[in-house]
């Protein structure tokens, strides 16, 4: 069973904020939502990111890969 794409946040550093909207690239199977949250809180990023970028390639051996949702430049 697939559900629509999943859309929340991961950490950054080095960025204006603390956190960076992330989502799949792709549906995901419902039953790994919650493995895929759970990884999702363990993983921070670095300053820039610009919307599109890869977060976390082939997220949980699916295929799909968590991208960034926006723009965050570093902060110095």
């Amino acid at each position: 069973m697939q559900i629509d794409r999943v859309t929340t946040t991961v950490k950054i550093k080095d960025g204006a904020l603390r956190l960076i909207p992330v989502k799949t690239s792709d549906s995901i199977p419902k039953e790994l939502i919650f493995e895929l949250m759970e990884l999702l809180d363990d993983v921070e990023v670095e300053a820039p990111v610009m919307v599109g970028d890869v977060i976390v390639e082939n997220v949980l051996d699916t295929g799909i890969n968590i991208v960034a949702s926006r723009d965050m430049s570093k902060v110095s």
